[in-house]
């Protein structure tokens, strides 16, 4: 139930209007939207003016009204009059707040010391037609705006403005991170996909190096075809007769060689060894490159390679995935 003491803050039965109506009085005075509006709106009940102030329909116009020395409005005037300001359709918004507190600020006028929202001519906001149906703003041509803040409720409605714009904003910084994420979660699908086709080629490559392999051991086998001990040592077997005289590679010799783990020096001087027996440039061919001042296996040198071309998108894919983390 609307009551006085609840839309002034306090009982007004013994409170001068102009003090009731004067903003941040001590006791009662305009501290709700509705506190403001009786005191612009309901006349004196002495008052001789036959419609209402605001509208035909403000309570008070009949004859019920506030006298100047004081008196009780009561609940069915304060319920009437919360009733001619309609209702809004649908949410309110920081910027239609912002815009009424515009609007009514600059409804504010002053005289030579105080400020006044409604009817003034003199004499205070009494509630007569010749002196004032207003709400008074002490000394606001000296003080400024602190005067305005002292009703209240226009403090309440800016915080309230002022926490709409703070959601809105965090809800566009919301989305806007959102969209960032999916745009981040793009990029990582088609990296991986990208990953996906390079690993494919490398797995392909990976396999070519022994086929090369197998051809420069064929040549090499091909060599010792007129002596059966050299062939024992180079990865070679004996195919044939004593009379045709055929030597070839030793396939399970090289796929054991392929398979078998090798690291540091002691892979080099594995990979090599059909070649590390030249000791000259111009022998160093079949399958074989001088590198260093030595005969070499090449299909190593490929392997090398490959081993490089590994690392080095391992570690793209570890840096991308460290930095995508931080939008996660």
């Amino acid at each position: 139930v609307a009551t006085d003491a609840a839309v002034f803050g306090a009982a007004i039965t013994a409170m001068a209007r102009a003090q009731v109506c004067t903003a941040g009085d001590t006791g009662a005075n305009p501290q709700t939207a509705l506190a403001a509006l009786a005191c612009v709106c309901v006349k004196n009940s002495s008052d001789a003016v036959g419609d209402g102030t605001c509208t035909a329909r403000t309570p008070g116009a009949s004859g019920a009204g506030w006298t100047s020395g004081g008196s009780d409005l009561g609940h069915t005037i304060i319920t009437n009059l919360a009733k001619t300001c309609g209702r809004k359709q649908g949410a309110v918004t920081a910027t239609e707040i912002d815009g009424a507190l515009h609007t009514l600020e600059q409804m504010i006028h002053t005289d030579v010391t105080h400020g006044f929202l409604g009817a003034y001519k003199t004499g205070g906001c009494t509630g007569s037609s010749n002196a004032g149906m207003c709400v008074q703003f002490t000394n606001l041509a000296t003080i400024g705006r602190p005067a305005i803040e002292k009703m209240q409720w226009l403090q309440n409605l800016n915080t309230l403005e002022n926490r709409l714009h703070e959601r809105r904003n965090a809800a566009l910084a919301a989305k806007a991170a959102n969209n960032q994420l999916k745009l981040k979660g793009a990029e990582a699908e088609a990296a991986i996909k990208r990953a996906r086709k390079l690993s494919d080629a490398i797995n392909i490559l990976a396999h070519k190096p022994q086929a090369i392999q197998q051809a420069q051991q064929q040549t090499v086998c091909a060599t010792h075809n007129k002596s059966k001990t050299a062939f024992s040592t180079a990865n070679c077997k004996w195919q044939g007769t004593e009379t045709e005289e055929k030597c070839v590679a030793d396939e399970s010799k090289l796929k054991e060689q392929s398979n078998t783990p090798r690291t540091g020096e002691g892979a080099a001087a594995a990979t090599t060894e059909k070649c590390s027996y030249k000791k000259k440039k111009e022998d160093c061919k079949d399958g074989c490159k001088w590198e260093d001042n030595k005969c070499k296996d090449s299909s190593f040198l490929v392997n090398k390679n490959l081993a490089l071309m590994t690392a080095a998108f391992m570690s793209f894919l570890f840096y991308y995935f460290k930095n995508f983390k931080n939008y996660c």
